[in-house]
């Protein structure tokens, strides 16, 4: 009998050994285990993450957004308590529009380089009606040039020769976004090992815009003005008139993803 008690003390301290070394350190037992073509980064227990459209980057739930936060430089101690809380995702944008943001971000950035996705935008400098549909070719060559001068640009201002992606930013005309020279300038750029994968950021005429860039199969992220009310539109302040709410909007939504914009 004494055999027997002494017996199952020992096997319930074995399980319980095994049962702890699951608990900690199961998930990185399982993701050595997977086979998939995830990107991994700075994942912690406090966090959770989903896949970022067709980039497959596991992003934080919660983005880091730098822009305006490290204008000045007044937030630059927040980025080190954000990493360490499991976010891994930093949204960033050029100079001219957010005055040495990247250049606040950039040593962090260095530090953590491995660890971390990151993405600036920057603006196409093309004056253009939502509604326009007649973009000349050397209107569009013209603001494509602009775009490739700001990233590089923000590969200066961040101290590194290569970003996850970049965004055209604010951007609010799908003719716009539908040009060719536009897209060739990221091709040009991707190809020379400067950035990874393209994106937009559209907060007024966001819907059509969106429909543009699934229709094109260009782009593959998207930072979009939407809020549980649905559309928001940055030049008014305000949600858009007869909009659908974010749950109606879904289905469109899901229509976006399944076309690999990582929203």
């Amino acid at each position: 009998m004494k055999d027997e008690i002494q017996s199952f003390s020992i096997n319930r301290r074995k399980f319980n050994k095994l049962l702890m070394t699951s608990v900690i350190g199961g998930p990185l037992m399982f993701r050595s285990a997977q086979s998939d073509d995830l990107i991994h980064r700075n994942e912690r227990p406090s966090m959770t993450y989903q896949k970022l459209g067709r980039t497959n980057f596991m992003s934080s739930r919660l983005v880091f957004g730098c822009g305006s936060a490290l204008v000045g430089g007044k937030a630059i101690r927040l980025l080190d308590r954000a990493f360490e809380a499991g976010i891994n995702h930093f949204d960033v944008g050029s100079d001219v529009a957010y005055r040495g943001s990247e250049k606040h971000l950039g040593s962090f950035m260095k530090t953590h380089r491995d660890n971390i996705w990151v993405a600036s935008k920057a603006p196409l400098n093309l004056r253009v009606k939502k509604t326009d549909t007649e973009i000349t070719v050397q209107r569009a060559k013209e603001a494509a040039t602009m775009w490739t001068s700001l990233l590089n640009g923000s590969l200066k201002d961040l101290q590194t020769d290569y970003i996850d992606a970049y965004y055209l930013m604010a951007v609010n005309s799908p003719e716009l976004i539908s040009k060719e020279e536009i897209y060739q300038a990221f091709l040009n750029a991707k190809s020379a090992g400067k950035v990874g994968y393209f994106g937009l950021s559209t907060h007024n005429n966001a819907k059509n815009v969106l429909e543009e860039a699934i229709k094109t199969d260009w782009y593959d992220l998207a930072m979009i003005g939407i809020t549980p009310a649905g559309w928001y539109d940055w030049e008014t302040k305000e949600i858009e008139k007869d909009t659908p709410s974010l749950i109606d909007l879904q289905p469109f939504l899901v229509r976006a993803r399944e076309a690999g914009i990582g929203l």
